[in-house]
């Protein structure tokens, strides 16, 4: 996996990912024999869209395949970011909007095909910035159903009718928070730790001071 390459060779495309099948019969010679583009977004012509992501790409612990259906999940993401018009030197701003998906895909020795989609962009509020904590992070097929788990939410979803059969929404953590209460507010102590710094100073005070002398 890894991001498509532009029709007009002028590179890669960053707003997909290209998905491909080998013939490996000769391992020294590995052929490319079929490809197929998935991407979050269908909206190839809106600048907002100008990238996507997935943990796939670079960790095999995100995609799944399940070799009963032939089936291939991958997640995917992207959020509408602003973007620089190069010919006019205007720069445009977006309204933010958060997609998490995990793109479900048919898989056999000679095709690819697009099946269906798991969407949890419904988790995330536009309002709000959630870093990079949106992604579906991991996956499972279990029977005919494809569990997705991402930071706000759990899905089940029925393969064959590619429905939402239930869902949980997950109180967010934000990985960020803790930072930012200790810049604002510096270092917070428990009060154990406040204990144990009075009672050494108690103890130092002790051992400085001079002994007493009865006659």
């Amino acid at each position: 996996m890894w991001p498509a390459d532009l029709e007009t060779g002028e590179g890669l495309d960053w707003s997909n990912v290209r998905l491909s099948l080998f013939d490996v019969s000769d391992f020294t010679n590995p052929l490319e024999t079929t490809t197929l583009t998935i991407s979050p977004v269908e909206d190839e012509n809106n600048p907002c869209w100008s990238w996507s992501n997935s943990e796939a790409t670079y960790e095999h612990k995100a995609f799944q395949y399940w070799a009963p259906k032939s089936m291939l999940a991958v997640p995917m993401n992207t959020y509408t970011s602003g973007y620089y018009d190069y010919e006019t030197r205007t720069y445009t701003e977006c309204p933010r909007e958060w997609v998490s998906k995990l793109m479900i895909t048919n898989v056999t020795d000679t095709s690819l095909t697009s099946y269906g989609e798991v969407d949890h962009s419904e988790f995330y509020d536009s309002e709000e910035y959630w870093w990079n904590s949106y992604n579906i992070r991991r996956s499972i097929f279990m029977g005919n159903y494809i569990y997705a788990i991402s930071a706000n939410g759990i899905t089940a979803t029925n393969l064959t009718t590619m429905e939402n059969s239930a869902s949980i929404q997950l109180e967010y953590q934000n990985p960020y928070e803790s930072y930012y209460r200790f810049v604002e507010e510096g270092p917070v102590e428990s009060e154990e730790e406040d204990k144990g710094e009075a009672e050494a100073e108690r103890e130092s005070s002790d051992d400085d001071g001079a002994t007493p002398v009865r006659d």
